[in-house]
């Protein structure tokens, strides 16, 4: 595995679904992406659930309360197994050709 993305979310519902599918649009598909749930009252935990449940690239972890992201972040550590580490915030995207540009600069330098 060469990125490990971890993603922590809280209360994210509207942007979820844009942070997911950048990752499933991505040009470079040697990825885990960890979506760390720290206790959404909303939606997000659902629609992120329904968008990555046939996608074995990404794991979704739900925590019982809210923690705060740095929680998150550690939960995701925890899990982690690629050659490098990437977080992501639940409200942000990336461009499809994210990590295909971050692998040709690793391969460069």
């Amino acid at each position: 595995m060469r990125f490990s993305i971890i993603i922590p979310s809280y209360n994210v519902e509207p942007y979820i679904s844009d942070c997911i599918h950048g990752l499933q649009r991505q040009t470079y598909a040697d990825f885990q992406a960890i979506i760390v749930d720290d206790g959404s009252t909303d939606e997000t935990v659902a629609v992120a659930r329904r968008l990555v449940e046939d996608d074995p690239r990404f794991q979704l972890i739900e925590q019982a309360r809210h923690n705060g992201p740095g929680s998150a972040r550690n939960t995701g550590l925890d899990h982690a197994t690629g050659d490098f580490l990437l977080f992501l915030d639940s409200d942000d995207y990336y461009v499809p050709e994210a990590l295909e540009l971050i692998n040709s600069y690793i391969e460069v330098h």
